[in-house]
């Protein structure tokens, strides 16, 4: 590995993805708003750029862009490592945790065992808006005695007036459904699942309501993360769609009785999602994020000396498409406040200055193919676009330099098109070793990194077709 990196001419830091200054991240964590603050936690292991002695890290950013790393948020202890969780804000105090003068900052997170015997629910609390935290005395506050029961979403829940707190049980492919009066007692609701795709292990809820656009309805979105399905190399998120009402998920099923199911991300590279929590009512959006890497490969990315990044924020809403319900995720709006310059489409680009937006568009595609390609200067090439004959969408970084030989890394990724129309919009940004495809407006999404040897690239239509291109360079604020 380390002969790959020397002989590379890229720095593959990204300008707009948030990334460690050094060692390794993964899964997002406790994404929470708070007093003009977006706060980004992180499973952080400060010793080294691999897995393991997991701590909560910890960012903030004023426009989900430019991120300031803080010293780490919560730190394991000889009991346990400091698993995937999230945060909130009790602003009623209804835990009692409150110190009187400021509605405190919760994290409640899984504590797994250093003997990988059992994994308990923790609360760690923050009087100075995330920098500082105490883990609760009395902890943990549920422990049904399991070895894999993590990853804790919780979220307040104004109908019922009780907080809601969503967990994994990862080797039964469920999720429990919890609700409390004050953070500390939790009674059981009810189960979910096994629902969707066969996984080896469930991890990394996530539940909220969305407006189904162009409507007044309400619809519920359950997104599960499945680590390493069986029968197929790489990690996913599955998404579900239905109600709630404060105890049950009701998912909507198909003609056969069968509970439907979407897949977030259809790239290698966006795991653990998670969205944020106290986004105020004059903003509205749900945005979220995600690990952009997979478990496949994460120990061998050539990035020294940070290893891990997070996908850009986005937007999750929700269409009727052929009466059928889909989530659409488009890149934040906060983009716009960057520096945009265009760029000649016949030079070449070089994305170690600049990260890079596209937009691509062909409004009479008929049943043609629609096929795309980034040229790097050293041979390598990312292959995308539309395929006629399968109706799919794919990305193909078979040839993306690093990696690209190992199978579960270089294996094409395709999606059978939603939309039936003639018109045909791709929307992407290229960020030093990362590119994120959005397909019709997002209703259908790539995420994927790659390490080339060189920094300069071309983009060239593979197809006899006309389509109109357009890129900017996209300049951060430093």
């Amino acid at each position: 590995m380390l002969d790959i990196i020397n002989k590379t001419k890229i720095d593959y830091r990204p300008k707009l993805h948030f990334t460690p200054k050094q060692n390794w991240i993964n899964d997002p964590n406790g994404l929470v708003y708070f007093e003009d603050e977006w706060h980004l936690f992180f499973q952080y292991n400060p010793f080294g750029n691999e897995w393991g002695h997991m701590h909560w890290g910890h960012a903030v950013s004023k426009d989900l862009l430019n991120w300031e790393e803080l010293p780490i948020a919560i730190h394991e202890d000889e009991e346990y490592m400091i698993f995937s969780g999230s945060c909130v804000i009790d602003w009623n105090n209804s835990s009692g945790l409150g110190d009187g003068k400021n509605p405190p900052m919760i994290a409640i997170y899984t504590g797994s065992a250093q003997n990988w015997e059992k994994q308990v629910q923790c609360l760690a609390i923050s009087h100075d808006k995330g920098r500082t935290f105490t883990k609760y005395a009395n902890n943990p506050v549920l422990d049904i005695g399991k070895k894999d029961f993590r990853d804790p979403k919780v979220f307040w829940h104004e109908d019922t007036k009780k907080w809601i707190m969503i967990m994994a049980n990862s080797t039964e492919n469920t999720i429990s459904i919890y609700s409390s009066n004050n953070l500390i007692a939790w009674e059981l609701e009810s189960n979910f699942g096994p629902a969707g795709l066969d996984g080896k292990l469930w991890e990394c809820p996530d539940l909220f309501a969305l407006k189904v656009e162009e409507t007044n309805e309400i619809k519920w979105v359950l997104k599960v993360d499945i680590f390493e399905r069986e029968f197929e190399k790489y990690s996913m998120a599955q998404v579900f769609i239905g109600d709630f009402d404060g105890k049950n998920f009701e998912c909507e099923k198909d003609e056969n009785g069968e509970f439907k199911w979407q897949r977030a991300d259809y790239g290698h590279d966006f795991y653990a999602s998670m969205s944020w929590s106290d986004v105020p009512k004059n903003d509205g959006r749900r945005i979220w994020l995600g690990w952009m890497n997979s478990h496949h490969y994460c120990k061998n990315t050539p990035t020294i000396p940070w290893r891990g990044s997070m996908t850009l924020p986005r937007v999750i809403s929700l269409k009727n498409v052929g009466n059928s319900y889909h989530i659409v995720q488009t890149p934040i709006q906060e983009i716009q406040i960057l520096d945009k310059s265009a760029v000649a489409l016949n030079t070449y680009k070089n994305i170690e200055k600049n990260a890079h937006e596209f937009f691509i568009e062909v409004k009479k595609l008929k049943k043609e193919d629609a096929i795309f390609a980034l040229n790097f200067e050293e041979g390598e090439k990312i292959i995308f676009g539309y395929e006629a004959q399968n109706n799919s969408l794919f990305i193909d970084r078979s040839n993306s330099g690093a990696l690209s030989e190992r199978v579960e890394f270089g294996a094409k990724q395709s999606a059978k098109r939603i939309l039936d129309c003639d018109n045909l919009k791709i929307h992407f940004i290229i960020d030093t070793c990362s590119i994120e495809l959005f397909f019709d407006d997002g209703l259908i999404v790539f995420s994927e990194v790659f390490y080339v040897k060189s920094p300069k690239f071309k983009i060239e239509c593979l197809s006899p077709i006309m389509a109109k291109i357009t890129a900017c360079a996209l300049g951060v604020h430093e």
